[in-house]
């Protein structure tokens, strides 16, 4: 399992990048090397006044799907005007 947190001050941007993000994915796994779960609110959707949402992606290829997101998550412009970030988290312990 990878776990991106896609969190930032302004819910639709968050939301926004989070459906952007799950189309590129798609986009980018034409081998079908792992499984789009979300994207979702985070199960503590706000903390320290940032929005939280989720996207799990199932995986038994872990190593293709770190190398489709280090292609993939560059290439898109995030949007560093609405402070939104992306985290990565592989085999994360804590899904809260």
């Amino acid at each position: 399992v990878i776990l991106l947190l896609i969190s930032g001050v302004n819910l639709p941007g968050v939301k926004r990048l989070s459906e952007e993000l799950k189309q590129t994915l798609a986009g980018a796994n034409p081998d079908k090397a792992f499984e789009i779960l979300g994207p979702a609110p985070a199960p503590i959707e706000k903390v320290r006044r940032k929005y939280r949402y989720r996207i799990m992606l199932k995986t038994q290829k872990v190593f293709e799907t770190l190398r489709i997101l280090e292609k993939t998550l560059p290439q898109n412009k995030f949007d560093s005007k609405q402070l939104v970030r992306v985290a990565v988290d592989v085999d994360p312990a804590d899904l809260l």
